[in-house]
């Protein structure tokens, strides 16, 4: 079945469209974010700060560890099972951030009760009231408090809004004040979704799509394939700009 382009009026597009004021509106909060991770993330003497989550939450903390390394942050991202297998190396002294919207992903939930176990204080970034399972484990949970457009819809907003509240925890977790200004980004967003109608209509579906990044876009770069193979069925595939030219020869 060939894949359907999302209309004007599908939750998809609505979702698309509404990340500017999505981050417009997370940013009045950031002081709440800086507060948390001030409290919950700041490692003590010797200790290290892990950042856990699956899927979206994964690629969140993956494309946040450039900002948190430039505030002198050993940001240590780890899917939930890696962290679960490892979690003997948990002590007293680290932190963990867990990243589950619904706060019921299985893998997520049982790292979180193996880092209690270790005696490691663990904050919980959800988007659900009351953080589902994770609500009653972590010994902190911060939501988004962003509204869900339909059920199961893949995430845009939620992606956004997700690596905004990690570069204010990341901010308060290195005792600073303040996340940079995003009028900037903010401008760009809305230039992009003002032209991509002007653009859409002229391409052809193709039968396969590769996304190349550097630095510090590869984890937004790896999320994008992820969701044009969720959403369209198309095969797309992320991977590094120099290596995929030297990858080919």
């Amino acid at each position: 079945m060939a894949p359907d382009r999302p209309g004007k009026d599908s939750p998809l597009r609505r979702d698309i469209e509404r990340q500017p004021s999505v981050l417009a509106a997370l940013q009045l909060r950031q002081a709440e974010f800086i507060t948390a991770g001030h409290t919950w993330l700041r490692p003590d003497a010797g200790g290290r700060l892990f950042v856990a989550g699956c899927g979206d939450g994964y690629f969140a903390a993956a494309a946040a560890q450039n900002f948190a390394e430039r505030l002198h942050l050993a940001w240590q991202v780890t899917g939930p099972l890696d962290l679960l297998l490892g979690s003997a190396r948990l002590t007293p002294a680290d932190r963990l951030l867990v990243i589950s919207m619904s706060g019921n992903v299985d893998r997520t939930v049982e790292s979180a009760l193996a880092a209690k176990a270790a005696g490691t204080p663990v904050l919980a970034l959800v988007n659900s009231p009351r953080g589902g399972r994770l609500g009653e484990i972590a010994n902190a949970c911060i939501s988004l408090q962003l509204e869900d457009l339909a059920p199961f819809l893949c995430g845009t907003s939620s992606y956004t809004a997700t690596l905004l509240a990690l570069l204010a925890l990341a901010v308060g977790a290195a005792d600073g004040l303040a996340v940079p200004s995003l009028d900037t980004i903010l401008d760009a967003q809305r230039l992009a979704l003002a032209q991509t109608d002007g653009v859409l209509h002229k391409l052809g579906l193709p039968s396969g799509v590769r996304l190349l990044s550097a630095g510090a876009d590869r984890a937004t770069v790896a999320y994008g394939a992820a969701k044009l193979v969720e959403l369209t069925q198309i095969p797309a595939w992320s991977g590094d700009l120099e290596e995929f030219a030297h990858s080919q020869y």
